[in-house]
């Protein structure tokens, strides 16, 4: 989004950035790489979006507390979710499956820019990763390709 490098390579490869224009033609939502309408410059598997696409990673270093938690997720979360939210989201589990659960559930079932009929029901992958450093827990992989199931102990679920 932020990064003048990675627009100027997508720039000089053919690409155009941009923002999808909502119900009432105004720019909504993250920049995006077009061809193709991508929320990101790097990525596999999206070869039909053309060579501003670039499947090589932009690979940082960064040493973490031992106290740490890493969310990894995918633009069907970070579209919908702020930084603060997911945030709140790992301080109130200790469980980092339960937290991806919480995450990805909350994404799924907020009303967005995009919003259609189906609410409720992802409009794009929505995956999440929770890794909570230092603590007995292992990561654990929570995606949902089409609505999530209730959370458990909620009115839904009983």
């Amino acid at each position: 989004q932020n990064n003048r490098t990675e627009q100027g390579r997508v720039i000089a490869a053919g690409g155009h950035l941009g923002k999808v224009l909502d119900a009432t033609g105004r720019p909504a939502g993250p920049l995006r790489v077009f061809p193709g309408g991508l929320a990101m410059a790097r990525t596999i598997g999206d070869a039909d979006a053309g060579v501003c696409i670039s499947p090589l990673p932009d690979v940082t270093f960064t040493e973490l507390p031992s106290d740490s938690t890493l969310v990894v997720g995918s633009d069907g979360v970070w579209d919908e979710l702020p930084v603060s939210m997911v945030r709140r989201i790992t301080l109130g589990n200790t469980d980092p499956e339960r937290a991806a659960q919480r995450i990805v559930h909350k994404a799924a079932t907020l009303r967005h820019a995009y919003a259609t009929s189906d609410f409720g029901t992802p409009r794009d992958d929505t995956t999440c990763v929770v890794i909570m450093c230092g603590g007995p827990k292992t990561a654990r992989l929570v995606r949902w390709a089409r609505s999530p199931p209730p959370l458990a102990g909620s009115p839904q679920s009983e």
